[in-house]
């Protein structure tokens, strides 16, 4: 999260971080694309084993969530609001 520019670090003797800006302009489809990308960087290998259809479902399994999870920002998903509210 910190290399996608979702977190910053604070200075100090502990580890700690903080969002790297306003809660209401991080989405939660940007949160799991990072988390995802970091996944898929590590994994690179047996992706390329994995059969054509099963790289189709995974994509539009990224697809779907992305669509319905792009308008949450994650001060709405902290504070348990709907997209809609």
């Amino acid at each position: 999260l910190e290399r996608g520019h979702l977190l910053v670090e604070l200075v100090g003797e502990q580890q700690r971080y903080i969002p790297a800006r306003d809660t209401d302009t991080i989405q939660i489809a940007e949160i799991l694309n990072c988390i995802r990308t970091a996944e898929e960087s590590t994994s690179s290998h047996l992706k390329s084993l994995a059969s054509p259809a099963v790289d189709r479902v995974l994509t539009e399994l990224a697809r779907v969530q992305t669509d319905t999870l792009n308008d949450m920002s994650l001060k709405q998903l902290a504070m348990g609001k709907d997209v809609d509210d």
